[in-house]
């Protein structure tokens, strides 16, 4: 055979094991997308399964239940079969865990055949926002794109901004190559001779007719006056309206430096001829005042309990050892009158700024067991009664009626709607009428103008804010909202959100400057955090802080956390509070020994009609 004709046989034979191969390839990366097809999703693996009969429906539904979500994605790219970006869902589980605890981070990544993002990519998501003490832009900005979304739908967002102070730690830190700590309002200004701050002053904004809220602002202070802070709000009511959202309500705590800030604003906060809104500096609209109902009903219980006792119009004697007696009743008893009175109760003054303790103290099952005591026990150290349980009652309801949080409850925990705005209204006619007839003794001066009159006088504030808020919110033929949540103005918003900056690492009571602006920064990109459990106030709703987009820069990514509304004008609102007390502490009622004779108060409580 010659050599042409060798060559052309060999090249016949490449020719055709080059198919072969191709072939071969062909095959194997149209099985290889197949898989990745089917694997791609859990529903669509757990089908597969279920075809195949290899997972019966019980084992496919826990097999749904155990990974979902974080967890799926997780197990997608742990097994290599996902890859590129990172899902909204592991995205926001990586920077919750990265702010709980760093060390947590990277050994979770680290046993995870690192399916979690690098510590440095975690680190280019914060640099979305910059954080530095002034007014945030990147939230501004988001609030902007939020109202523009609202006006496309023909309507305006209508908001409550709350003003509150944390404490920190007097220290000055090198944040990158810039001495941080001292005061500043965000003028970067850098001076030895400053003073170190001791206080972080900032603003939240609450979405009335939404489900959201984002900070937005802080300033590091030491100390401000009244006109100082006066400048601030109106700045900030400033750059809101630039924004396009509306402004009806600020709110901010009973410091007496708070007295003086309404009344530079424009209000008239004083028992005598009471104002409690002031104009906004553009638009001129009013803008209420409200006080938060927390604060306020705290001040209330410390007043009757540091004081002992007061007298109501017809000089009927309202005592605080009726609430004593009631605990230490109970504790004799070894039975509880169905009531949440224990001793730390009584010792308030350890815990005063727990909210939950003065609820439950000033509480309508309080005021229903002292009248049970006094009125169907005839019990005489509860003779005389009467006017305590009155008073209980009123700022039960009253408390009740400016912490409304759920479309569903009944009575004065309703929100404020047309139908029953009649109730509330003579409700609060009756309240006003009660709080400026109370004295702190006999033939006294009234309490709302006596040095103890914060809480109270508080508490008329409240009531006159909530009326303009429901004429100019409501009342109205083309009225922004059809039913009024008094929750929304309430400052445990930004208490949550103390709350979760202090969680930050570990539970850190004292953050310094630097880490309660990197706490800051965290707080404003996606994320699961929660408020702790042990915080002076508990978080009793589900809102969420609108967060700044994780993902660069770009305009788009500024609202990729904003839940869309629906056509309903306060649709996201329809939801029900859980409450999250434990019901084995809090109805514990039984504590009798079993082989204990009953009481006349056991046989009452433990008789069947």
């Amino acid at each position: 055979m010659n050599s042409p004709t060798k060559a052309r046989k060999l090249l016949s034979i490449a020719q055709s094991q080059q198919k072969k191969w191709k072939m071969k390839i062909k095959n194997a990366e149209r099985k290889t997308k197949k898989l990745e097809k089917k694997l791609f999703t859990l529903t669509e693996m757990l089908s597969d399964l279920k075809k195949k009969c290899l997972a019966t429906e019980p084992a496919a539904n826990v097999l749904k239940t155990m990974f979902d979500g974080p967890a799926l994605e997780m197990l997608l790219r742990a097994s290599g079969l996902k890859k590129g970006k990172y899902a909204p869902e592991l995205r926001s589980f990586a920077l919750t865990l990265h702010f709980y605890s760093k060390k947590a981070y990277v050994y979770v990544r680290k046993v995870f055949k690192t399916c979690l993002p690098h510590t440095s990519t975690v680190k280019k998501w914060y640099q979305v926002v910059d954080g530095s003490p002034g007014f945030t832009k990147e939230a501004l900005e988001v609030l902007k794109c939020k109202a523009v979304e609202a006006s496309q739908r023909n309507r305006q967002l209508v908001c409550c901004l709350i003003i509150d102070e944390m404490s920190i730690r007097r220290q000055t830190e090198l944040d990158n190559g810039k001495l941080c700590g001292y005061v500043d309002y965000g003028t970067d200004l850098e001076s030895p001779e400053l003073p170190i701050a001791n206080s972080a002053l900032t603003f939240m904004v609450n979405a009335v007719n939404g489900n959201w809220k984002i900070p937005i602002a802080y300033f590091l202070i030491d100390g401000l006056n009244a006109i100082e802070r006066t400048n601030l709000i109106k700045i900030a009511l400033e750059c809101l309206h630039e924004t396009g959202i509306k402004v009806v309500a600020l709110t901010f705590d009973g410091l007496l430096c708070n007295f003086k800030v309404g009344n530079e604003l424009g209000a008239r906060l004083e028992a005598v001829n009471l104002k409690s809104t002031f104009p906004h500096p553009i638009t001129g609209e009013d803008v209420c005042i409200f006080l938060d109902p927390c604060h306020c009903l705290k001040l209330v219980r410390n007043t009757l309990g540091s004081k002992g006792s007061m007298f109501d119009a017809n000089n009927q004697i309202i005592d605080w050892s009726y609430v004593v007696k009631l605990e230490k009743f109970q504790q004799d008893e070894g039975l509880l009158a169905a009531t949440k009175i224990r001793n730390r109760h009584i010792q308030w003054y350890n815990e005063k700024m727990k909210v939950k303790l003065a609820a439950q103290t000033l509480s309508e099952s309080v005021a229903n067991a002292l009248d049970w005591l006094a009125n169907d026990l005839k019990k005489a150290e509860f003779k005389g009664c009467d006017a305590t349980v009155r008073f209980i009652r009123l700022f039960d309801k009253l408390f009740d009626s400016l912490n409304s949080r759920n479309l569903l409850s009944k009575g004065f925990k309703s929100p404020i709607k047309m139908d029953n705005a009649k109730t509330f209204f003579d409700f609060y006619n009756e309240c006003d009428l009660y709080l400026r007839n109370l004295t702190i003794s006999k033939d006294g001066i009234n309490v709302v103008s006596s040095k103890w009159r914060t809480g109270f006088l508080w508490f008329l504030i409240c009531i006159e804010s909530v009326k303009g808020l429901y004429k100019s919110l409501i009342e109205p033929d083309e009225s922004a909202l059809s039913f009024l949540m008094t929750y929304k103005f309430s400052q445990d918003h930004l208490e949550t959100f103390f709350s979760m900056i202090r969680s930050r690492g570990e539970y850190n009571n004292n953050p310094s400057a630097k880490q309660f602006k990197a706490a800051y920064k965290q707080l404003l990109v996606r994320h699961e955090i929660a408020s702790s459990e042990n915080a002076n106030c508990i978080s009793l709703s589900k809102i969420s802080i609108l967060s700044v987009g994780s993902q660069g820069k770009s305009k788009n990514n500024f609202v990729q956390n904003i839940n869309h509304d629906n056509d309903r004008r306060l649709s996201d609102d329809l939801q029900i509070i859980d409450n999250s007390e434990a019901a084995t502490s809090d109805h514990a009622y039984s504590k009798i020994p079993s082989s204990k004779i009953l009481s006349e108060l056991s046989q009452d409580l433990c008789s069947v009609n």
